[in-house]
């Protein structure tokens, strides 16, 4: 037995069943990591549907113990690998078996099991080496095809009938070859006839075989009908070397095609009005159009204006009725944020050209030389006077002597007097007047 967390071990829910193995096997419970070392000595490894996902290093050595001539009996249960969160389908696949994910339901009630889910399967053996092996004597090869009477038999071929089991809670299996379905749920549950039970020999190599329902060889459940029987029989062709498959049941198994259904549940939520036949349709479709239902005309105009003196109405033309909008205001709040003020403008800065600024006064007179012509000679010497500060040297004198003259006249009650700027006869003199005195200095 293999330790993956299972849903049934030897000390929970596989007594009985262990307790029928132990009559002729060595049975030990496995709970140590798989190592290959181990399992070389172990003739059948079960898997009583394990929780836990198996690394691919656990399954180099599963592939490797098969190598060898080992065999392993996978158990499942329902709603496959995403209900008991394993991967055992990795190994599965390449034997050409999967088991799904789903569920099988009893098609009838029976009496003594009261779970839809706890299915009777009475004709569900597809190949009868099982049947000869359990011990029960198969179906005559005559009377495999027709009835007592001699009408056609519901039971396949291979099929005896003489073995049945409870298959409770369990999946349907996906059997393709090289594998070999066993087991099916015949015409007893639904999904029909689809397998339930698979197994995969090679030659002179391991064998594997997978059963949907780990519950049918628990406590509560080997001791129904015959699934004990039918369990250690599935054992004894796993460990006996000279047993084999019947090949004509091997190769044409009685299978159907897997049908998937509706939703049951979900439709059932959502009901629907009774369905009616439909009336056969005419030739001419146009004739299903009712244009007397939705129409847009005049023909009405008549009775209204004859309704008018009745209700004792006036007759005028409509008028178009001013809407009236009724906005609630919004209630009012404290602002909690500062109020934004508006900010106050920048200085105005006089804009200086620094290139005039900082020019020397060589620079500066030919640039109003440049500008001026012989009509600006007036304001060609005044600029020149203020760019070689005549014109303030000039100013500052004059000053001086207003200055002088009001303080002889003792005139301080009179307001002071600004000195005008000169004129251009007086900056010619001024200069003239310095290159005079320059010459006399030399």
């Amino acid at each position: 037995m293999a330790a993956k967390r299972e849903t049934a071990t030897l000390a929970s829910g596989l007594k009985v069943f262990g307790a029928a193995l132990r009559t002729r096997f060595h049975v030990q419970a496995y709970k140590d990591a798989l190592a290959l070392e181990k399992l070389r000595g172990a003739t059948l490894l079960i898997f009583g549907s394990p929780r836990e996902p198996l690394s691919m290093a656990e399954f180099a050595m599963l592939q490797a113990y098969l190598a060898q001539g080992g065999a392993i009996l996978f158990l499942s249960e329902e709603g496959g690998e995403p209900q008991t969160n394993t991967n055992f389908n990795y190994l599965l696949e390449e034997l050409g078996i999967i088991v799904n994910p789903d569920g099988v339901v009893r098609a009838t009630y029976g009496g003594t099991y009261f779970h839809p889910k706890e299915s009777l399967i009475t004709r569900g053996i597809l190949n009868r080496e099982i049947s000869r092996v359990a011990g029960k004597q198969p179906r005559r090869p005559d009377a495999a095809a027709t009835g007592g009477d001699g009408d056609a038999d519901p039971l396949a071929q291979g099929d005896d009938g003489s073995l049945a089991f409870v298959y409770p809670f369990g999946a349907t299996l996906t059997a393709v070859k090289p594998a070999v379905a066993l087991l099916s749920t015949s015409t007893d549950c639904f999904p029909v006839s689809v397998p339930v039970g698979a197994v995969h020999m090679t030659p002179n190599a391991g064998k594997v075989m997978v059963l949907g329902s780990v519950q049918m060889l628990m406590d509560a459940y080997v001791e129904k009908e015959d699934n004990l029987l039918l369990g250690t029989t599935l054992v004894e062709l796993l460990t006996s070397p000279q047993l084999s498959l019947n090949t004509l049941d091997a190769q044409d198994p009685d299978l159907a095609d897997y049908h998937t259904v509706p939703d049951i549940a979900s439709l059932s939520r959502s009901l629907r009005a009774c369905l009616q036949d439909n009336d056969e349709i005419p030739r001419d479709f146009t004739a299903l159009f009712d244009t007397h239902i939705f129409r847009f005309n005049t023909t009405l105009v008549p009775e209204v204006l004859k309704a008018y003196p009745k209700l004792g109405l006036k007759k005028e033309p409509l008028t178009l009725i001013q809407p009236q909008f009724e906005v609630p205001l919004p209630p009012l709040e404290p602002a909690t944020f500062t109020p934004t003020l508006t900010d106050l403008d920048p200085p105005q800065l006089e804009l200086f050209d620094l290139d005039s600024a900082f020019a020397s006064q060589r620079t500066r007179i030919a640039q109003v030389t440049n500008k001026c012509t012989d009509a600006d000679v007036e304001y060609y010497v005044q600029a020149c006077g203020r760019i070689l500060g005549v014109t303030a040297h000039l100013q500052k004198e004059r000053q001086r002597q207003l200055a002088a003259t009001a303080a002889a006249h003792d005139d301080t009650s009179s307001p002071a007097v600004v000195a005008p700027a000169p004129t251009p006869a007086e900056i010619l003199h001024f200069v003239f007047q310095a290159i005079v005195d320059w010459k006399k200095s030399d």
